[in-house]
């Protein structure tokens, strides 16, 4: 797979080259599916080989959770696209409001933020 890996044709023209040297710069393991029973010797390079697979399906990997203090290090990784609805952790108001001078009154400033909730349900 690592010497024939091209970039989705649905790539712009002016960028596969681009994407193609970067895809085929990760060392062959990368550009597979992570199997069970993988090791790495930390979390940074579990990163790293997950985003490289990633980079290739066209899609992103966040850490979701994860501990060093624990007998067993474990971490959690799912899609950037995970989840049904937009997390709120700060508990914002769902959208600006403005007073009669066109001043904010709520706690959030921005109306137009990005949402990449598209329910992918792939984890690891």
């Amino acid at each position: 797979m690592a010497t024939n890996w091209s970039a989705d044709p649905r790539c712009p023209a002016h960028l596969r080259a681009e994407v193609e040297a970067r895809a085929l710069s990760f060392p062959p393991a990368f550009l597979n599916e992570p199997a069970n029973g993988e090791v790495f010797e930390n979390v940074d390079l579990c990163r790293e080989r997950l985003q490289g697979f990633a980079f290739t399906q066209g899609f992103a990997i966040v850490q979701t959770s994860g501990s060093m203090t624990q007998q067993r290090p474990r971490f959690y990784f799912q899609c950037i696209y995970y989840g049904r609805k937009t997390r709120n952790t700060r508990d914002l108001e769902e959208h600006v409001e403005r007073d009669e001078n066109g001043e904010i009154t709520t706690r959030r400033k921005q109306e137009a933020t990005n949402i990449n909730v598209r329910d992918c349900s792939y984890h690891l």
